[in-house]
């Protein structure tokens, strides 16, 4: 169990870093009018590493019946996190079906959506 909770704890520092980067490589080609099939790998790689880190949080979730006892812990941090990544999935999928240089705001909105719930889900004090 706490092998899972180390890997969790862990993964978080990449994804913030992902979703950094995500919004940083959104906003420096908003301007942009170009939009090549390559252009949605950089953000797509960020999602899988949010999906790795849902999935260490599910499974993490699962195995340890004690976190029932903080509400916190036990709803508000799963939920959030599963709307952030939800939100993060739909702006990537829009961006790819728009396919223009309007996908970068897409992208851009998205991962700040994105990213703060996922700082609004953090348990700070734990």
């Amino acid at each position: 169990m706490d092998i899972l909770v180390a890997a969790h704890s862990g993964v978080r520092w990449l994804v913030l870093l992902a979703m950094l980067g995500a919004i940083f490589m959104a906003f420096r080609h908003l301007k942009d009018d170009t939009w090549t099939e390559g252009s949605i790998k950089p953000f797509s790689l960020a999602a899988i590493i949010f999906d790795i880190q849902v999935a260490l949080g599910i499974i993490t979730y699962l195995a340890g019946q004690a976190w029932s006892d903080n509400t916190f812990i036990a709803v508000i941090h799963p939920l959030f996190m599963l709307v952030a990544l939800g939100v993060w999935h739909m702006a990537i999928a829009r961006a790819r079906k728009e396919a223009s240089g309007s996908s970068y705001r897409v992208l851009l909105i998205g991962a700040i959506v994105s990213l703060a719930l996922v700082i609004a889900a953090i348990p700070w004090a734990s």
